[in-house]
């Protein structure tokens, strides 16, 4: 085989495994009205899961806009009844800290 190929293959294969991944999309299940507060707040957590990781594959691997979009949609969608006196920061935090927990975001 050519060298010179080798040599571009030392370069080029590390970068491929750099290469944005996708990563898997959580099914989650609403709470019944009925539901325990446990079992609510597993399903708002299953549902930021679900947001960040759409997030996150649509903007390949943006984490930060990820985050964004999932405190927006929590602020607005659930700010009526669930988070009422929330503050966006607060939803921002937790949107970061479950980014964190699945691994696509990271503390520099």
């Amino acid at each position: 085989m050519c060298r010179r190929y080798l040599v571009a293959a030392a370069f080029l294969i590390p970068a491929l495994s750099q290469a944005f991944q996708p990563v898997a999309i959580p099914e989650c299940r609403a709470a019944d009205p009925d539901a325990s507060v446990q079992e609510t707040i597993d399903a708002a957590k299953c549902r930021a899961r679900w947001l960040l990781a759409g997030a996150y594959n649509r903007t390949e691997g943006d984490a930060m806009s990820a985050v964004s979009e999932c405190a927006g949609t929590f602020d607005e969608v659930l700010n009526h009844r669930l988070t009422e006196g929330v503050s966006h920061d607060e939803l921002v935090v937790m949107c970061a800290d479950t980014a964190m927990h699945m691994g696509i975001m990271k503390l520099d």
